[in-house]
This record gives structure tokens, C-alpha cells and sequence, in this order.
């Protein structure tokens, strides 16, 4: 299959986010009226999307939630405060923790921890400022140059975003209220811990087993067409077995640099042809 290449946008790095899989997961995506993502993480998968008759962002995490909605209703004064704050060790270190009774700072030392960390890994305290020794780019240290970058293209995110509903549910209720014909759902739950180099980075996560069943189990019967994400596993591939199971092409491992990631779909729906969304 060729893969089509699209002018991506990202307002923050965030772990497990699929950034560098967009073109792959597009081109399984059904024709839709509605489209729902499950677990919007970074939102990545809808800012890049073209839109749909209705699109929806539903994460159960409040600082998700709080940065998207800042960024939307008071994009300037989040923008003022991004555009002076420095890229320092303790900048990153004070941003933590990230809640704030203030919604723009609140939404400030999300951003801060999301894009100043490694690999966007800056929920939990213990995680690293992504400090530069000796790479630059445009003329700045690297990790400045990509801050800066990120900030000054946040208008073209709050652009999209103004087309973009979002929710802050439990996925089983989410799942419940938007279920109908002519509904795609994207899902990207917290992958399986035994199948990461790097446990609990998310400030919600799935814990065991049975909250993947669970998930598997809210997804049953659904009127909605659905797509999951996550590492090919014998777990669940048992516990998808009845979707159709589509491997992606390998990519280098971000965290280890050799590795190659085992990224996988399973969808319940039949792929007649295929768009890029």
C-alpha cells in the first residue's frame, strides 16, 4: 500500500502518542459522519484528520482536557505565557506539579512537561528534562529550537481545534452516548505495561488485564465502526480475535533506538477501500 504523506501538526509531545503512525492508521480508516477518539491523548490522530461532519476528543485526564480548552478560549494569554517561559532544568522541575487552581497556568506547566521532557514523558515527577549537550538546530540548541517551534505553531493547532468537541468521560460512558451507525471510533487505550520499555507514564492508567477486557467488552456489539491500537501480543490477539488484525510497518523503537515496535490494529469493520482522513 502507498503510503501518503501529510503536512502533520502536534501541540504536545506525549507519550505513546502516534504521530509518527498517522499516514499508516489513515489509510484503515472507514468513511464516517462521526468521528470519536477514544483516548485523545495529544489529540494527534484528530488535529491531523480532514474533518468529519463531527468530530470529537474525549480523555479522561483534566490536564489533557484543560490544555485543549485553554488553548481554544484564551489562546493568547497561553501563548503570552509559553512565549516567556525559558527551557530550563528548574523551569521544568517547578512546572511539577502540573495542576494549578489557574487554568492558564495549569494548562502552561502541562505543555512545559510534555515538551520539555524525553519523549514527551513529563506527567510523573521522576521523569528527565530532556536536556541538549552538544546538537543544535536553527542556530539554537536543539531542544530550545523545538520548544520554540512547537509554541509558534500552535495557531495552526488552535485552527483546528475551534471544529473539535471535546469530552471529558470515562470511555464506557463516552462509548454509551456517541454509539450509532455512521460513528468511527478511534481507540488508543495505555498498552498492555508488560509490553513497554518504560511502565507507568500516564497519570491514568490500565492496570491489569481486566480493564483491556473490559474495554474489548464495551466495544461488543457497538452499532459504531471501531479501530484499536496496540502492540501485537498473544493476549490480544486472543482478545481481538474476532476483528480483522492488520500489522503496521515496523518503525525503530523511540526509546531504544534498535528495537522495532510491533504496532498493530484491529478493526471491526471491513475495509472496502481506502482513504486518507
Amino acid at each position: 500500500m502507498e503510503i501518503q504523506k501529510i503536512n502533520k501538526v502536534s501541540a504536545i509531545n506525549y507519550f505513546g502518542g502516534k504521530y509518527q503512525w498517522l499516514e499508516q492508521l489513515y489509510n484503515f480508516f472507514p468513511e464516517h459522519t462521526h468521528f470519536l477518539d477514544l483516548f485523545c491523548g495529544s489529540m494527534t490522530v484528530t488535529l491531523n484528520k480532514v474533518s468529519s461532519d463531527l468530530d470529537t476528543a474525549n480523555d479522561l485526564d483534566g490536564s489533557v482536557i484543560n490544555f485543549f480548552k485553554v488553548l481554544r478560549k484564551q489562546p493568547d494569554n497561553l501563548l503570552q505565557q509559553l512565549h516567556l517561559t525559558p527551557v530550563s532544568r528548574q523551569e521544568y522541575k517547578d512546572c511539577y506539579p502540573i495542576y494549578s487552581e489557574d487554568p492558564i497556568e495549569w494548562a502552561r506547566r502541562f505543555f512545559v512537561r510534555c515538551r520539555m521532557s524525553f519523549q514527551g514523558s513529563g506527567l510523573k515527577e521522576h521523569t528527565g528534562f530532556n536536556a541538549c549537550v552538544n546538537t543544535t538546530e536553527k542556530g539554537l540548541s536543539k531542544n530550545v529550537s523545538k520548544y520554540l517551534s512547537a509554541v509558534e505553531r500552535l495557531p495552526e493547532v488552535i485552527e483546528r481545534l475551534k471544529k473539535i468537541q471535546i469530552e471529558n468521560l470515562d470511555y464506557k460512558e463516552c462509548i454509551k452516548k456517541y454509539d450509532r451507525k455512521g460513528t468511527f471510533i478511534y481507540v488508543d487505550p495505555p498498552y498492555e505495561l508488560r509490553m513497554r520499555n518504560y511502565k507507568k507514564w500516564y497519570n491514568l492508567e490500565f492496570e491489569n488485564d481486566n480493564d483491556h477486557i473490559d474495554l474489548r467488552d464495551s466495544l461488543t456489539g457497538i452499532k459504531s465502526m471501531a479501530m484499536v491500537s496496540g502492540y501485537e501480543s498473544d493476549f490480544y490477539k486472543d482478545l481481538y480475535k474476532d476483528w480483522e488484525f492488520i500489522k503496521l510497518k515496523p518503525r525503530r523503537h523511540s526509546m531504544k533506538g534498535t528495537k522495532l515496535q510491533e504496532e498493530c490494529i484491529w478493526i471491526n469493520y471491513s475495509i472496502i477501500k481506502t482513504t486518507l482522513f
